[in-house]
């Protein structure tokens, strides 16, 4: 079963609805950075989304649109036009695909940018008054609410002047641009011109005048003149309205950089719009201030984002106080935040869910999107990504990945269930390869892959990230899933030690704590600070790399803030003034005495008490990120203040102090911890301050792939399959008739071996059951087969259709004496006789044994294994008698189908984003065959999984895989199989020792772990398309892909690579060698039959009907032969293992055939083989794990002198051929 049996009983109540694994690594994507331009304009298009509209250095219009649903979070698309200052409107009856854009061209005259519906593209046309000649200098447009547009424009030598015109028939009221009187009543000349940034209907016309101080106009119309607001002299301005529908005049003075307001009084006398005085928001303790962009913040109060003279962002902002049961307003102070900005390309949009972000071009011309979570308010950097567009390179991106595995009442995963998904902020989020944009109230609408799986992965710009929601058919109402997609990153920084940190290196090998902060004690402060900020964000359940997330109605329902509960009691501070963060606890009583020490101090400045403004939190560390000299040496301490709640003894609060000088003076800022991301903020924020930058604690923190591992376990594989691809030929060749004698004589002792494996059961076991004490449920081993790119691409594109197209296949003589065409020919009249004659009986009963479970197709696996192995029993007796015609024929065209298989394996694929994926990992090219795909999908995990178990690489250099290759040969296989080789090669076979048998096993039963997981997501894949009757060429590389995952089960799990010792094939079931019999005919009726069936497109009649009827033959021959085995030579777990898989990899594949999977059934019988599919592979993965754990631990070979007798014996019984 998939979900661990204790976690089910500890919570009798609960039902688990998820499984949530997170992990913090590289991500593989096909996307590239958006080069910057010299003017960004923000624009909501038709579907709410904030378009970009980009004007590069050359005055091309760009325009880069946030996607849903596509491979990268935008798309650019050049629009065919040349202009900058563009301002863009809309007019009814405008096309939706843009919007108008008014603009300069190279020449300084104005330009009018259309969207035509005819063509398709944007047009453009010089568009100002018929007589206008003067260069125009600055433009700005804007809608009216008579629906004209105003054009204002201030042309050469500085003069204002403007015109309108007629939207639907571009017509202007003027033959020339009309000046402006200024407020002496003579032409206005003026320095800049801006409008009210948050409304688009509008007349109202603002400038800096050429005396320098701010002018306006109610209405910009020809006989109207600008007025003097006061005797203020600016250098840049910005006007937006509040939430009261005011005006607010932003300005810089001019000379000192301070910045002012200026607002709109409630109520104005004589018709016009009166202003209050103009009010300093910022003093000379400052940077000096050169721009600045006013907008409204989600809540509605306004910000200001300024440009500093030293090229760095400062931010200040509105904040609410109740006081006397009143709502108050009042201004924070202007913080520099600290990022550098350094030049003029500059824009502030609101996003459609309100939210401020900010947009500038970085150094290196990239475009750079600054946003701020309105939980925590910190605030988040990160470039702007477009897909990639040759489709040949992917990159390395820090990611903070989770795939989620939905579950159904029985803890099952839920193949293609329906899924909505939010976050607890604004967030660019890949779902399942595709990008989307969401947060608190825009909800992506998806579903799960037929495996039940989503990867969902968000782009790690902090070691924080947003909160994901996920509410499926089994969540309660008004209770989604809640899921920190860092919670691997919280476990790992729970657990971090002195002896850790002393480790901690980047990517280049520098220590993170290098000089004289390279010492024990520091060591140990960073410690007690990670472990203590990880208790800060504790939730209702503790953070796990794989956590079960359940449906319960003590759920807290969307709830973002901590557990103070969960918490420890223990109060803490950092003291930063030794030069390095110290940690060290402390108690209430020595909290309390600091607190009034710091409020002397402040009261002896003129401050009456703490600060608690909002925004403080965010604003403090991304300057401390950023390096702001006067945060950086102004902070003093930290104090983390748990408050006991008296009447539960258990944190009811938790408050942070942070002290410091600025300027000789004491401040202290008061926070509240309640958010998980504040406690990422802290470690990340301490480790900045000592100069350590995010991507050096990526490097240190993140898991990153191994690829030179992975590239040597890639090969190892590819190298096995072909070994015992050969071997599989000569073995066939050389024990042909007792394998058919074997399968002969086993018909006799079917019932009677059934009856007695059926009795030797342990009580009644299920299908979801069976074998589960051997599971292993180690987190870090379960996680293994997870956050795999390549495995990811490959079942994306499948679901998708990316994968379709059959690619080079085997060009087959369609003739009668053709071996392969005569055996196929045999193969479809064994599937006929078996589906429509006596035969079918048995399928018909079968399929009514698990469709009477009727709309709960979960319940398949409380279905008892001994009612299975009977519906198996009547199914296998008729395969057999069938089968007897046609079992010498399949050994007759073994090698023809091997070599067949091996042209389809060498044949070139390229498949989207698999191709770029596999290209980075192998530093290759876009091309790969089949066999190097799933390589190196199973080498990944593979890889990773071995190094959990055994502590190193499976093949940590390349001498070790030279070693393998010349030990495992086909020779050596004969040999231990008792096959005459000729004496020169029998020579030639090196001595394995005891260590070279455990090697084999612990390589051969990681690589099956990895296979078994992927396999489970390919064959659920394979089993819907069928269902669904998708077109052929549709399945043909997940078809192949399977078969040869198919292969690798048998390979991998090989009886001669399991037991020493074991010999040639015998009779009857219960001799030693049994188990070698069923292992040949499984690799011929199993994936041999299914790839006889793929050269020459078998509908899934063919496939599926022979393949269920070998998957009861081989339950029968495997069970009866477990049964009769003696029992101290039985492996329960390689049986539990091997029983898992068969009953739905092959038993139940008949429950996909399209006559059984329509709309009048609810296409049950194919849900409720993905049912079983899910949970007979992840609980013959968790035997697997176990399996591989015990190696070297089992009673086989006892020591190396027996080790050594045994291949005395082994090469005493190889016959010799001279």
């Amino acid at each position: 079963m998939v979900i661990v049996k204790n976690m089910i009983a500890a919570a009798p109540q609960e039902v688990p609805i998820a499984r949530i694994s997170t992990k913090y690594m590289e991500d593989l994507q096909i996307i590239l950075p958006v080069s910057g331009g010299s003017d960004i304009q923000g624009y909501r298009n038709e579907a709410g989304k904030m378009d970009l509209y980009s004007v590069g250095t050359d005055d091309r219009v760009y325009r880069l649109r946030p996607n849903d649903n596509q491979y990268a979070p935008y798309t650019v698309q050049a629009l065919g036009v040349q202009a900058r200052q563009l301002s863009l409107f809309e007019i009814l009856g405008d096309s939706p695909k843009g919007p108008r854009m008014i603009g300069l061209n190279s020449a300084g005259k104005a330009t009018l940018c259309s969207y035509n519906n005819i063509t398709q593209n944007y047009v453009q046309k010089e568009f100002q008054p018929a007589n206008a000649t003067k260069k125009i200098e600055q433009i700005l447009a804007l809608r009216n609410a008579t629906g004209n547009i105003y054009v204002n424009v201030i042309l050469e030598g500085g003069q204002l002047a403007n015109s309108y015109f007629d939207p639907v028939n571009e017509t202007w009221k003027s033959a020339d641009w009309v000046p402006i009187k200024g407020p002496a009543g003579h032409d206005a000349v003026v320095k800049s011109i801006a409008m009210v940034r948050n409304n688009p209907t509008q007349s109202g016309l603002f400038a800096i005048g050429s005396d320098d101080f701010v002018w306006f106009c109610e209405d910009n119309y020809f006989f109207n003149s600008m007025r003097n607001l006061g005797f203020k002299k600016v250098s840049h301005i910005s006007v937006v309205k509040d939430i009261e529908n005011r005006l607010n005049i932003f300005a810089v003075e001019k000379d000192t950089g301070l910045l002012w307001l200026k607002r709109e009084k409630k109520y104005s006398v004589n018709f016009k719009i009166d202003f209050d005085d103009w009010v300093q928001l910022s003093d000379l303790t400052y940077m000096p201030l050169t721009k600045i962009y006013a907008t409204q913040r989600f809540d509605n109060l306004l910000e200001v984002f300024g440009i500093g003279e030293n090229g760095k962002l400062y931010h200040i902002n509105q904040y609410t106080k109740t006081e006397n049961r009143k709502i108050n307003t009042y201004w924070d102070k202007l913080f520099e935040l600290g990022n550098e900005v350094g030049n003029s390309i500059f824009s502030v949009v609101r996003n459609e869910s309100g939210y401020s972000e900010v947009y500038t071009v970085t150094h290196d011309n990239s475009l750079l999107r600054f946003w701020q979570s309105p939980q925590t308010t910190q605030w988040f950097s990160q470039k702007l990504y477009t897909e990639e567009p040759t489709q040949q390179n992917a990159v390395s991106v820090p990611t903070h990945s989770l795939e989620v595995t939905v579950l159904n009442r029985s803890g099952s995963p839920e193949p293609n269930a329906p899924v909505t998904i939010s976050t607890s902020f604004f967030s660019n989020l890949q779902i399942n390869g595709l990008s989307y944009q969401t947060s608190a109230v825009d909800k992506i609408q998806t579903k799960a892959d037929p495996s039940g799986r989503l990867v969902i992965l968000q782009r790690a710009n902090s070691l924080s990230c947003a909160t994901v929601f996920l509410n499926t058919p089994f969540t309660e109402e008004g209770a989604p899933v809640q899921i920190e997609p860092n919670g691997q990153l919280q476990y790992k920084l729970q657990g971090i030690t002195a002896q850790d940190v002393l480790e901690a290196k980047d990517a280049q090998g520098n220590y993170l704590l290098s000089g004289e902060y390279r010492t024990e004690a520091h060591a140990e402060s960073m410690a007690n600070i990670s472990q203590q900020s990880m208790v800060l964000g504790m939730r209702d359940d503790v953070a796990l790399p794989v956590m079960y997330k359940f449906a319960s109605r003590s759920t807290r329902g969307w709830d973002t803030r901590v557990n103070y509960a969960a918490m420890n009691a223990q109060s803490w501070e950092i003291d930063f003034t030794s030069g390095f963060p110290t940690y060290s606890n402390v108690t209430a009583h020595e909290i309390s005495e600091w607190k009034g020490l710091r409020l002397s101090e402040m009261n002896a400045s003129g401050l009456t008490g703490f600060f608690d403004a909002d925004g403080w939190w965010g604003k403090f560390w991304n300057s401390i990120k950023e390096g702001v000299s006067d945060i950086w040496a102004g902070i003093k301490k930290i104090i983390v203040e748990k408050i006991i709640d008296p009447i539960t003894g258990l944190v009811g609060k938790v408050k942070v102090f942070f002290h410091m000088i600025i300027d000789g003076i004491t401040q202290v800022y008061e926070s509240v911890i309640e958010f998980v991301q504040q406690a990422f903020d802290f470690v990340e924020g301490v480790w900045n301050w000592i100069k350590v930058k995010l991507e050096q604690l990526y490097e240190w923190l993140a898991f990153f792939f191994n690829w030179g591992d992975i590239e040597r376990m890639a090969e190892a594989v590819k190298y096995s399959f072909n070994t015992v691809l050969d071997f599989s030929d000569l073995f066939i060749n050389t024990y042909r008739q007792q394998i058919y004698a074997g399968i002969e004589g086993f018909k006799d002792t079917i019932k009677e071996g059934v009856d007695e494996f059926i009795a030797k059961l342990n009580g009644q076991p299920t299908m979801g059951s069976y074998g589960s004490e051997y599971e292993d449920h180690d987190p870090e081993k379960q996680q293994s087969t997870d956050h795999n790119p390549l495995v990811n691409a490959f079942t994306q594109s499948l679901a998708s259709g990316a994968a379709n197209g059959s690619g080079p296949i085997v060009a087959l003589k369609r003739v009668s004496d053709d071996p392969l065409q005569g055996l196929f020919d045999q193969l479809s009249r064994y599937a006929d006789n078996f589906q429509f004659g006596d035969a079918g009986k048995a399928i018909d009963e079968a399929f009514n044994f698990f469709y009477e479970i009727g709309g709960h197709p979960d319940d398949a696996l409380n279905l008892l294994i001994s009612g299975v192995t009977k519906i198996a029993e009547a199914i296998a007796i008729a395969a057999i008698d069938l089968a007897e015609a046609i079992i010498l024929s399949f050994f007759d065209a073994m090698s023809d189908l091997i070599k067949a298989f091996k042209n389809i394996l060498n044949a070139g694929w390229e498949i989207p984003i698999v191709s770029p994926i596999y290209k980075f990992i192998t530093g290759s090219n876009l091309t790969f065959t089949p066999l190097q795909l799933v390589s190196y999908m199973v080498a990944i995990p593979a890889t990773l999984l071995y190094k959990i178990i055994y502590g190193v690489a499976p093949f940590p250099d390349e001498a070790s895989l030279l070693y393998f290759k010349s030990k495992f040969t086909v020779d050596w296989l004969a040999m231990e199989a008792g096959i005459p080789i000729p004496a020169s090669r029998r020579a030639r076979v090196l001595v394995w020792t005891l260590d070279d048998h455990d090697q084999l096993k612990k390589n051969f039963l990681s690589a099956n772990c990895a296979n078994t997981f992927i396999r489970m997501l390919v064959d659920m894949s394979t089993a819907g398309m069928i269902a669904t009757e998708e077109d052929a060429d549709a399945m043909y590389k997940g078809s192949i892909v399977s078969i040869t995952m198919r292969y690798m089960t048998g390979f991998f799990t090989m009886p001669w690579a399991m037991t020493p010792n074991l010999g040639p094939p015998t009779c009857p079931a219960g001799s030693k060698g049994f188990v070698a019999t069923i292992w040949i005919c499984q690799q011929i009726f199993g994936p041999t039959r299914g790839l006889l069936c793929t050269l020459f497109r078998a509908g899934p009649y063919v496939g599926e009907i022979t393949l269920s009827a070998w998957g009861a033959a081989n339950l029968i021959m495997t069970s009866v032969n477990y049964a009769k085995t003696p029992d101290e030579d039985k492996n329960p777990l390689a049986f539990a293992r091997g029983l898992t898989l068969m009953i739905p990899a092959q038993l139940l594949r008949f429950l996909d055939l399209p006559a059984y999977n329509n709309p009048g059934t609810y296409y049950i019988p194919v849900i409720i083989l993905e049912v079983c599919i899910a949970g007979g592979y992840l609980s013959s993965f968790g035997i697997n794990i176990a399996e591989a754990s015990r190696v070297g631990d089992e009673n086989l070979v006892k020591d190396v002198n027996a080790f050594s007798a045994y291949n005395s014996r082994r090469r005493a019984y190889v016959p010799v051929l001279n």
